[in-house]
């Protein structure tokens, strides 16, 4: 059952715990914190007039339009410039043309790239970035920043030399 929210929010000072439930979905339960203070803590959900879960959740908007294995690569090789679809074959050489074609579709249709075909023979098909999908590059740039720092870790994982385990 839904309550309508917030459904409680009271603030008590002389103990400084701070008690707030945005929405009831699954209950509140209880959690200690530091101090040993019985606090309530919740579950945020974004719901929307409609009622759906997470339809106002702007991680989840964000993952409607780059959510995918194939979407982010596209959008990074586009923030280079223009490239034409036999390009993205050739830097992502894993994807098939089916699934390439979709991607690029779902991607045009967000307004996130442009699609330009020249009429010759045989045909040219172009895909840069919006201004729209311009907006993401910072997102982008901090994906392959964590990506850079994610693989030195394992790097530094693999390399590590496992401890001596000699048995007498």
């Amino acid at each position: 059952m839904l309550l309508p929210k917030p459904l409680l929010s009271t603030q008590n000072k002389e103990t400084s715990t701070h008690i707030h439930v945005r929405y009831l979905q699954k209950g509140y339960y209880q959690d200690r914190q530091k101090g040993g203070r019985l606090v309530m803590r919740y579950e945020e959900q974004y719901r929307s007039e409609g009622g759906n879960i997470n339809d106002d959740c702007p991680i989840e908007a964000t993952l409607d339009i780059v959510g995918g294995k194939w979407k982010v690569l596209i959008l990074f090789y586009l923030m280079q410039g223009t490239v034409r679809f036999g390009e993205f074959q050739r830097l992502i050489p894993k994807i098939t043309q089916r699934m390439l074609t979709l991607q690029l579709r779902e991607l045009e249709e967000d307004g996130v790239i442009h699609r330009e075909v020249y009429r010759q023979v045989p045909p040219e098909v172009e895909y840069s970035l919006t201004e729209f999908g311009r907006s993401l590059e910072s997102l982008l740039l901090l994906m392959r920043d964590w990506g850079v720092v994610h693989k030195e870790r394992l790097a530094r994982k693999t390399t590590a030399a496992p401890p001596d385990t000699e048995t007498p």
